[in-house]
């Protein structure tokens, strides 16, 4: 009452009137330190507070808010300390953790907070073992602190307890393409997708995992399958038709693939992943090469160093019969790989210029 009247004063003494007659009491006490904290009294929410823990050693709350109290004071290791201690209490209640860590989670990374985020996402699963929210929290911590396995791996435990949030599936598959473990990424997008069949993205991450494993009919079913459910999405087509045009490529299906690139290319014209795929497929099979050194041209134009953009400009002046030009470009892009298909490439370039002693040595 006396706070809704603004009169803290009387506010204060109603509550040192409170725990004087209940001494006992904890949450008494806890509410006298929050309002000392909350009106920047801070000794004295250090006193009550310590008074509280002298009751009920351990209370969350009177860690948190010394925690807090430590804080505004600059004293980081002090508040640090209490704010452990709050979350290694089970009692601390789950949402309240979430809260706070995602406070923390809006500032990372950053070098000063990721240890200490990590050490509070840790102790959130420890006092709530059961809980897929902290699984949840500690997966977004790993994976802004930059730990991707442990975070895949985190983001699993709390699928076990809770599979029906799509945003933690995601995150899985993301992450396994991230880790290049193909054999993962199908299987959990395949479980993925069993739950939630209208998701694009799952069909898209399910159709990069077919394609790494080298079957590109059940990625093309895939792909075709997510870009559909992704009408709308101009961004997300022109990545589903990215991935087709290589998966057609590889079942020799030039229409279509040509078809994918354009579609992709037409969308977004500085797709350079798409130019250089395009670009270096039409130069295997010999045909629209000025569309593939124009396309390809563009990319190292933009890229310069890239060394996998330069051998595919290269192949293509090779197939142009500007063997010069391909030379150029392999030597360029050999200062900085040793791509076995690169330095076969400049062996057969120079084969091409009559050396043929040195094309051997290449080979």
């Amino acid at each position: 009452i006396y706070l809704k009247q603004n009169n803290l004063p009387l506010a204060l003494k109603e509550g040192e009137s409170l725990i004087a007659a209940n001494p006992t009491e904890p949450r008494y006490v806890l509410a006298q330190a929050e309002m000392y904290a909350s009106n920047n009294r801070l000794p004295d929410a250090i006193r009550v507070a310590e008074q509280a823990l002298r009751l009920d050693p351990g209370n969350a709350q009177a860690n948190l808010i010394l925690a807090e109290v430590y804080r505004q004071q600059n004293q980081p290791q002090e508040s640090e300390k209490h704010l452990k201690l709050a979350f290694e209490n089970p009692s601390l209640d789950i949402d309240q953790a979430v809260r706070i860590l995602v406070g923390y989670l809006k500032q990372l990374p950053d070098p000063k907070l990721n240890a200490l985020t990590l050490d509070l996402a840790n102790a959130t699963v420890r006092s709530h073992p059961k809980e897929a929210k902290a699984y949840s929290v500690a997966g977004d911590v790993q994976t802004l602190t930059g730990k991707k396995r442990e975070a895949r791996d985190t983001y699993l435990k709390a699928l076990r307890f809770d599979n029906s949030k799509y945003q933690l599936w995601q995150q899985v598959v993301l992450l396994d393409a991230e880790l290049n473990q193909t054999d993962s990424l199908l299987v959990h997008s395949d479980r993925a997708l069993e739950l939630f069949p209208n998701q694009a993205q799952l069909w898209f991450f399910n159709g990069i995992g077919h394609s790494l494993k080298h079957q590109p009919q059940r990625a093309v079913s895939a792909l075709e399958r997510g870009r559909k459910l992704a009408v709308g999405n101009l961004e997300l087509q022109a990545q589903f038709d990215v991935q087709l045009g290589d998966a057609y490529h590889e079942l020799k299906d030039n229409a279509r693939s040509d078809a994918a690139y354009d579609a992709a290319l037409a969308a977004d014209p500085n797709n350079y992943g798409a130019l250089n795929n395009y670009s270096y497929y039409l130069s295997l099979r010999g045909e629209k090469l000025d569309k593939a050194k124009e396309m390809s041209g563009r990319t190292v134009k933009q890229f310069p160093d890239n060394d996998t953009y330069l051998d595919t400009y290269a192949w293509v002046l090779y197939k142009l019969k500007d063997y010069a030009g391909a030379r150029e470009n392999l030597e360029h892009a050999l200062k900085t790989t040793k791509d076995t298909a690169v330095i076969e490439h400049y062996g057969d370039v120079l084969w091409q210029l009559g050396q043929h002693p040195q094309a051997a040595a290449e080979w």
